[in-house]
């Protein structure tokens, strides 16, 4: 092969490269042609948090995919930069749309997508509730329902002898559980529930019976122990009773803080270890 040739070859072959390599750089760092422009343009992403199975979803009007038990996000890579109408579907549930705009170079992100269905279904959780207590954190309530007679309780009734009137039942609304934990004698009443910061405590105040007040601690478990506290608080500390003082248990329903209201409608704070 003559030198020339040779030599024709070589420059032929590095240009071919370099024509072949330049489009393959371009494209792994996220450049894309715009046919309506036909420029070059550094493309961007688009995130669709979803988190639910069987939703189409549409960019445009025309339907990209439709998430799955495995992908349940949608998530765009390597679109050009505009403007996009997005849709999510889902038989049974009203339509999610936004307009998102997918800048060069970055993710535009859309956590916490929630699509709602068209149809309620109310879940009735407790009848004839007389009275609601609701932890500051909104995970447990505290209700008082009427309690229901059996056939022995009927006889007991009959003869005098003193049945619950009513009940005092814990309900977890993040597990969805029930617990009843304390029957009420009739003339007996809850005057105060106290919640423990994260409300996995509580107190109660209960005033009317035959030994009032009395003073219950317990913990927000699926089946919630009470410990009367009365006689120690009553001994060492009445101050608890005393409706313009504030009682707040600590998680461990071990503890007690009172804040005592002073003659100046200022607040002493007092720690009650109830263990002692």
């Amino acid at each position: 092969m003559r030198y020339k040739t040779r030599k024709y070859l070589f420059i032929s072959f590095t240009a071919l490269f370099f024509i072949t390599i330049a489009p393959i750089v371009l494209y792994t760092q996220g450049y894309r042609l715009d046919t309506n422009t036909l420029a070059l343009k550094k493309t961007g992403g688009l995130d669709l948090d979803v988190n639910m199975t069987e939703a189409k979803v549409f960019l445009n009007g025309e339907l990209e995919r439709e998430t799955n038990f495995i992908f349940r996000s949608a998530v765009f890579r390597n679109i050009l930069p505009g403007t996009y109408e997005v849709r999510l579907e889902k038989d049974g549930y009203f339509n999610w749309q936004k307009t998102a705009e997918v800048e060069e170079g970055r993710v535009t992100k859309f956590p916490g997508i929630r699509l709602f269905p068209r149809e309620l279904t109310l879940g009735i959780m407790v009848k004839d509730a007389k009275k609601i207590f609701m932890s500051d954190n909104g995970n447990y309530a505290i209700v008082k329902v009427p309690a229901e007679k059996t056939e022995s309780e009927e006889e007991e009734t009959q003869n005098n002898t003193p049945i619950a009137e009513s009940n005092l039942i814990l309900y977890d609304l993040i597990a969805r559980q029930r617990s009843s934990f304390l029957d009420l004698q009739r003339g007996e009443e809850v005057t105060a529930v106290y919640w423990s910061p994260e409300s996995e405590a509580f107190s109660v105040v209960i005033e009317g019976g035959r030994r009032s007040p009395v003073f219950y601690t317990g913990q927000s478990s699926q089946d919630p122990e009470l410990t009367d506290r009365t006689n120690f608080l009553t001994r060492s500390y009445p101050q608890v009773f005393d409706q313009d003082n504030i009682v707040l248990p600590s998680n461990s329903a071990n503890l007690l803080y009172v804040f005592t209201k002073n003659t100046d409608n200022t607040y002493s704070m007092n720690r009650i270890d109830l263990e002692q």
